[in-house]
């Protein structure tokens, strides 16, 4: 006997194929939840999806961060957004330079490796912009950086666009201090035993350490030494996860191959590395347009959580301007599929329902 629910299965299927869909449509489209009863929940409302406000809180951060600057020159001042050449993220990077242009706050782009031919510093550090189209120059107020996440972005003259930039007077989004932050080896360093705890209360610094996965740079340290030893066992690699310090995605290295890609390279090379234990999530199932098909399956998601501060410093130390919560990114891609790059086709961006 069919499933009287097959039918809409088939048309959700269809709809998703045909990039029809929203969130919303979906939880409006899909009933197939058991007859109510006191043992079944019945579905959440449409209500219990969150909304996102990533790109009003960047750009309210950006515009506010454009408003603390003080102008040195008659120029008008901009936003310089710094792009990669070949961009596959233009779709969210340009819903942010429009609401700046709402705002009433010049944004342009440059990409990176044009950026030296682009801007040029004065002797107060202030730095110029030339717009190619207008051929009208802007004194440049907040760097904000789309680019410069890659190692190969700093080969050549790439180390030289980053310094050239980071010696001017405007603001950075992110500075270079800010960036080291992300870096694997400086994650590492964070979570050795006693560092949080430098910074915050005993209470906060156990909680946060507690979500803490083991991790250690390839350091040399006894500590890295053990780990590495754990991973190069054939059986224990495949819970291990190899990941460059500079990481910008699509670098890593998982599982099974592991143990073969540390007995490879020596300790010089090992040392741009950091080791560390794979997360093992709780298995959950999905359905996901991956392109070229409708996966049903299990999946994994992964949640981020995106914050914008702003400060300054001061003979006092660091005055704390503005410092929040700006939103949230959600993706999903199949259980199996390693790398989580939305960009490159590996799962997709997604909506958590609340329950």
């Amino acid at each position: 006997m069919n499933n009287p629910n097959d039918h809409k299965v088939e048309q959700l299927v269809n709809e998703i194929r045909d990039y029809q869909i929203t969130h919303g449509s979906l939880l409006k489209l899909v009933r197939l939840e058991e007859p109510e009863s006191p043992s079944v929940p019945s579905r959440p409302p449409n209500g219990s999806l969150p909304e996102s406000s990533n790109t009003s809180s960047i750009v309210d951060s950006l515009a506010l961060a454009h408003e603390y600057y003080k102008p040195s020159t008659p120029k008008r001042a901009c936003v310089l957004m710094i792009v990669q050449g070949v961009n596959f993220n233009i779709a969210d990077e340009r819903p942010i330079e429009y609401g700046l242009a709402d705002k009433r706050v010049p944004c342009y782009r440059c990409e990176w490796f044009d950026a030296m031919g682009r801007t040029f510093l004065q002797g107060d550090a202030t730095l110029i912009f030339d717009n190619p189209f207008s051929g009208e120059q802007f004194e440049v107020s907040v760097i904000y950086y789309r680019a410069g996440y890659e190692c190969k972005e700093y080969r050549g003259r790439g180390s030289d666009i980053r310094l050239h930039l980071e010696q001017s007077r405007a603001i950075k989004c992110p500075d270079l201090l800010t960036h080291l932050m992300t870096f694997k080896i400086t994650q590492a360093a964070l979570a050795k035993q006693g560092v949080i705890g430098r910074y915050l209360s005993s209470q906060d610094a156990t909680r946060i350490r507690d979500t803490f996965m083991p991790m250690h740079a390839m350091d040399g340290s006894e500590d890295a030494h053990r780990l590495r030893q754990e991973a190069m066992c054939p059986t224990d690699g495949a819970s291990y996860v190899v990941k460059p310090n500079l990481e910008g995605g699509g670098h890593n290295v998982y599982n099974e191959a592991v143990p073969e890609f540390l007995a490879l390279i020596d300790r010089e090379v090992s040392s741009g590395y950091t080791i560390m234990k794979m997360i093992e999530p709780p298995e959950t199932f999905g359905l996901l347009n991956t392109g070229d098909k409708v996966y049903q399956g299990p999946v994994v998601s992964e949640l981020g959580v995106i914050g914008t501060c702003l400060w300054r410093r001061s003979k006092e130390g660091v005055e704390i301007i503005s410092n929040k919560a700006a939103g949230w990114t959600f993706k999903t891609k199949p259980n199996g599929v390693q790398e989580m790059n939305v960009v490159k086709g590996n799962g997709c961006f997604d909506c958590p329902l609340l329950t």
